[in-house]
């Protein structure tokens, strides 16, 4: 089945990090000659199961040739939930959408149609997770923290797939859901204080987190088992840059 889909490209970098990779605009980062953004557009198109592509970013990347193959362009905001929001709003007459970062130097055309064929078609949001065994400890550099539950070490991806209409109506949690993902305490908080204790006694499992989200978002969340990990490595800092710049060149990884 094919979805439409978004690329939220907002993200912005400073100081040496900034003049080291070339750009203030994080989705512009080249690893090995290919822009962030070039790479999740290439993946998009050519995993056959994507149809329309829009690119939320700032003006300046509208010109730029590395957005070519994206069908529509939208202004990014300063607000990285809002530009989640934006998206959602131009695809609002789909039932479903796919909303992917445009930080992922690893992500390829095979890991979003692994990640898309295991969707579930009833999900209000499919997101990919990982424990720490799935994930080659040559890469595991490059992968953020794990979050440690009752039954396992946890990390997520950063591609999902969207219910258009539920999701605008709980931009508000998604928002918070958004802003606290790097935070394994800041997410149990968000969820609520049962999942807190839980989380602080060591008695905290996937499952109950993803019954606590359900309840929030009033149906199915699904977390998706069996992804490329190429999808949960990501560019936060210059630390993950050099990661990702080296392990490109270690692996030819054109």
């Amino acid at each position: 089945m094919k979805y439409h889909a978004y690329i939220t490209a907002g993200g912005r970098i400073s100081g040496d990090f900034a003049s080291k990779a070339g750009t203030d605009i994080k989705a512009m980062i080249k690893i090995n000659g290919k822009s962030l953004i070039q790479r999740a557009i290439y993946a998009l198109i050519e995993s056959g199961s994507v149809g329309k592509i829009v690119v939320v970013a700032p003006e300046e990347v509208k010109k730029s040739s590395d957005v070519r193959g994206a069908d529509d362009f939208i202004s990014a905001d300063a607000d990285g939930v809002e530009n989640i929001l934006k998206g959602l709003k131009y695809f609002s007459g789909e039932k479903h959408v796919l909303l992917c970062n445009s930080d992922l130097p690893f992500i390829t055309a095979d890991s979003v149609r692994g990640f898309v064929e295991r969707c579930p078609e009833d999900a209000l949001i499919c997101y990919p997770v990982y424990e720490q065994n799935e994930i080659d400890p040559v890469i595991r550099p490059g992968v953020p923290s794990y979050i440690k539950l009752k039954d396992g070490h946890y990390t997520g991806g950063a591609i999902l797939r969207l219910e258009t209409e539920a999701c605008i109506e709980r931009i508000e949690q998604i928002g918070k859901s958004f802003n606290s993902r790097k935070s394994a305490f800041a997410m149990a908080s968000l969820l609520g204080w049962g999942i807190v204790v839980k989380f602080l006694l060591g008695q905290c499992s996937l499952t109950d987190i993803l019954k606590r989200v359900e309840k929030i978002m009033g149906g199915r969340c699904a977390a998706i088992r069996g992804c490329d990990p190429g999808i949960t490595i990501d560019i936060d800092d210059e630390t993950s840059w050099q990661f990702s710049v080296d392990y490109a060149n270690r692996h030819n990884f054109s």
